[in-house]
């Protein structure tokens, strides 16, 4: 028998709170997994705020998976930039998280209605903090 924990009983620890730890952090709390979340800022969703000039373009409207670039196995890129598509990312972030999107006709890059990156950030903050119990704190 191992001495090693249940992996199960173990926080999940998510380093960063931007958009993908945000999302990691709201998806296993949604998976009833406690979180630990480590941010090294005071305040953590700043590339977030500042992307887009300050708008936040959340996704493309039509992914084109030709301009993605690996190092790695092309297929494996492929499956995973499928395993989500763009249109449940899109529902996703309008019907869960409560932005709703509009796209940029000229750039054809989707961002939220009301042109505010912090509504994006807040939002997925919100979505992180309120379906785990978690732990934050910030690294020294």
């Amino acid at each position: 028998m191992s001495d090693l924990p249940d992996a199960s009983a173990l926080p999940v620890v998510v380093i960063g709170a931007g958009a993908a730890g945000l999302l990691a952090a709201g998806f296993a709390g949604e998976r009833g997994r406690d979180v630990l979340m480590i941010e090294g800022t005071r305040q953590g969703g700043k590339k977030i705020v500042i992307s887009g000039g300050g708008r936040c373009n959340v996704l493309p409207s039509a992914p084109d998976l030709s301009r993605f670039v690996t190092h790695g196995s092309p297929n494996t890129l492929r499956r995973v930039l499928r395993s989500w598509p763009a249109d449940e990312q899109r529902t996703f972030f309008e019907q869960t998280l409560s932005v709703p999107l509009a796209i940029e006709d000229e750039t054809g890059k989707l961002f939220p209605v009301s042109n505010k990156a912090t509504d994006v950030r807040d939002a997925l903050f919100a979505f992180a903090s309120t379906r785990h119990r978690s732990s934050s704190r910030q690294a020294d």
